[in-house]
């Protein structure tokens, strides 16, 4: 249908054409010519549409709480430079499975927990040392301000039995507890989606 429509318009605009011959008085010399000014077109030169960049790493990352999860697009800056692949926790019954699937893929792995003693704790005794490829805690760049202003002391005193156990050679990891440490409190990771 639309080719007959533009097959009509065209075939139209060709019969007009051929019916209206258009008649070009030459000026007499008593009138004055004009210069009709030349316009040159210039080319059109489109500018280059560049795509979003291209995430340079891609990455699986293990959120602990559902809140974090189901909000991720409101936390999308923490993530800027990779292509994430987002999997919750929950239930914590089948870690075991989810572990085992991590374990196939062949992208480095974020683990993005609670900012407290027992989020490194569950990184390193259930995640860390099943993931054989790279991977790392995530630590936002601004955690002392927000352990500062929103930490939980209670939090804190409550894990502090595990703390003896937290040994970490990643600079993020350690970077964290000092900051834990010094300020004696624990941070959930829903403060980041509130």
């Amino acid at each position: 249908m639309l080719k007959d429509l533009m097959h009509a318009i065209f075939n139209e605009d060709i019969e007009e054409d051929d019916e209206e011959q258009e008649v070009v008085e030459e000026p007499t010399k008593e009138e004055e010519i004009t210069p009709v000014p030349e316009v040159v077109e210039q080319p059109v030169v489109q500018e280059e549409v560049k795509p979003q960049p291209v995430f340079t790493q891609a990455a699986s990352s293990v959120e602990e709480n559902p809140e974090n999860f189901i909000f991720i697009e409101e936390q999308k800056e923490f993530f800027e430079g990779m292509r994430p692949l987002f999997t919750t926790y929950y239930p914590r019954d089948t870690h075991r499975s989810l572990v085992n699937w991590l374990e196939t893929l062949p992208n480095a792995y974020i683990h993005y927990g609670d900012f407290d003693i027992a989020g490194v704790y569950i990184y390193q005794d259930i995640y860390k040392k099943h993931i054989k490829g790279p991977k790392k805690f995530f630590v936002p760049k601004f955690i002392d301000k927000l352990m500062h202003r929103f930490g939980d002391a209670e939090l804190y005193d409550k894990q502090l039995s595990y703390r003896n156990s937290i040994i970490s050679d990643e600079p993020g990891i350690q970077e964290l507890m000092k900051i834990i440490d010094k300020e004696h409190k624990g941070l959930e990771q829903e403060i980041l989606v509130q």
